[in-house]
């Protein structure tokens, strides 16, 4: 080939590369400027009857919602803090800023930071733009809204919207603002909710897009599903209100930019079980009352849900007593599996277990690796736990989980007792932390279920501490694993390993 052909050939190479990289970088910006409504709303009624929070503040709350700065708001969509107002009408720029001032430092800082940032990012966009006359001038609208959720957290919703000569349609932007109001810190999802809610998140936006096909008239819906994927990053703009959770989302998210942002509700009654403690006060949320004191007999119904509790390694002074203070206000029982040479180091714990209508089983003597040992060694392993039980409570236990959870047919045939193993595993003893506890059961725990963690953590007992009314809201009842079946009408027999009551 001459040495013409090959640059010829080169050239249309070149130029058809050019030409395509044009093509895609042209639809790429035409797609990032064209913004039309401002929001999309979805006309959803609140499944719940709410009372104006801000009307309704709680006495008892540390935060004295009378403190904070309240205006006159007939829509509902400015529940707390009173508006101020930024307006500038200049030659080459105008701006009209509401936003809201609470009357708490560490609330109205973060806010007047974003609005001071926005405003001079807008200014600095334009800082050499000369308006050839008044409607050619560069424009940044912001206004608000604000939400009471029950009288602990407050959450600001910012729409903004900037528009110049140079963009073919004004462009949309929505930011969220969420604060405790005991301390003005901002609220993370992963500060108020545990368990499985980004899957939540994902299925439930999932289901709003699916419902509204109009929102994909001009293209197809697989071109924005990452947007809703299961990924914390898809969900970082959220709101809370007396009605539930709100999503937020940016145009060109989860739908075509032109329907502007986004948003829908997860109902109060729907997203309640994922939080960490109920901030719903003062809304009827159907969920059952939970007990603050142990204030009557303890029953059960069996045709209520049950799970049991279990904890192993004990007894510990310290940190089974925090378990048993948990349990006692809440007026639940729990089976603690114990170690029998760490008996004599804390009767006392054993006996106020008992006291409390909870139930005492073996661990073994000291922890052992059933299957190295021996049938008479194994066997061994039980019995001397159980006299060291007798011993220290005066009663006799026959209740045994074997350690690690082995359970293998040299063992069963050794061991002539009940087996207790479990259908939860916290893992608590890996994770150490309160929040992986967590989400190890709420969200996931069914009826029957019996889950393991151990007594010798503090991290497991500050875990119980939230756990337990979660599981009482939910409405669970909270019994020994002897009472659970005996409930269900499930023998324990002898030499057989039982995972759960189902």
């Amino acid at each position: 080939m001459s040495t013409y052909r090959k640059n010829k050939r080169n050239s249309i190479i070149m130029k058809t590369v050019l030409f395509a990289l044009g093509l895609v970088l042209s639809v790429f910006i035409i797609k990032k400027i064209k913004y039309s409504d401002f929001m999309q709303s979805m006309n959803q009624n609140s499944p719940v009857s709410t009372p104006c929070a801000s009307k309704l503040p709680s006495t008892n709350y540390s935060a004295e919602l009378n403190s904070f700065l309240f205006q006159q708001d007939t829509t509902g969509t400015k529940e707390i803090g009173i508006t101020e107002t930024i307006t500038t009408d200049e030659n080459n720029l105008y701006y009209n800023i509401n936003y809201p001032v609470t009357g708490m430092d560490a609330i109205d800082n973060i806010i007047q930071a974003d609005v001071d940032n926005t405003l001079a990012a807008f200014k600095q966009s334009f800082a050499d733009y000369v308006a050839p006359n008044a409607d050619a001038r560069p424009y940044l609208s912001m206004d608000y809204h604000s939400f009471l959720t029950g009288d602990s957290i407050a959450s600001f919703v910012l729409y903004l919207q900037y528009d110049s000569p140079n963009y073919a349609n004004p462009v949309k932007e929505v930011r969220t603002h969420n604060f405790f109001l005991t301390n003005g810190k901002e609220i993370a999802l992963s500060d108020i909710l545990i368990g499985d809610y980004i899957e939540l998140f994902s299925f439930r936006t999932k289901s709003y897009v699916n419902a509204n096909p109009n929102f994909y008239i001009h293209t197809g819906q697989e071109e924005y599903a990452s947007g809703y994927s299961a990924d914390i990053n898809n969900f970082t703009k959220f709101a809370l209100s007396n009605n539930g959770l709100t999503l937020h989302f940016d145009p060109f998210t989860i739908a075509p930019g032109e329907l502007g942002c986004l948003s829908f509700t997860i109902p109060a009654n729907e997203i309640l079980p994922y939080f960490i403690y109920d901030p719903f006060k003062n809304v009827d949320v159907p969920v059952p009352d939970v007990p603050t004191t142990n204030n009557g007999p303890f029953t059960i119904d069996p045709d209520k849900p049950m799970v049991a509790l279990t904890f192993d390694d004990g007894p510990n002074s310290q940190t089974t007593g925090k378990i048993l203070d948990t349990l006692e206000k809440y007026n639940c029982h729990a089976t603690f599996f114990v170690v029998g040479n760490l008996v004599p180091t804390a009767p006392h714990v054993l006996n106020r277990a008992l006291e409390l209508g909870c139930d005492i089983g073996s661990h073994s003597y000291n922890h052992a690796r059933l299957s190295l040992l021996k049938k008479d060694n194994i066997k061994s392993q039980f019995s001397k736990s159980l006299q060291k039980i007798k011993k220290a409570t005066g009663k006799k236990y026959t209740l045994v989980r074997t350690p690690y959870g082995e359970h293998t047919p040299k063992i069963m045939k050794s061991v002539k007792y009940p087996v207790i193993l479990w259908s939860i595993d916290t893992e608590d003893w890996k994770s150490r932390n309160k929040k992986k506890i967590l989400n190890k059961v709420i969200g996931k725990v069914k009826d029957g279920d019996i889950i393991l963690m151990h007594d010798i953590y503090d991290t497991t007992a500050d875990a119980v501490k939230i756990m337990v009314p979660k599981l009482l809201k939910e409405g669970f009842q909270l019994v020994t694993v002897r009472e659970m079946f005996e409930a269900k009408g499930i023998k324990l027999k002898k030499g057989k390993a039982f995972f759960n009551a189902r």
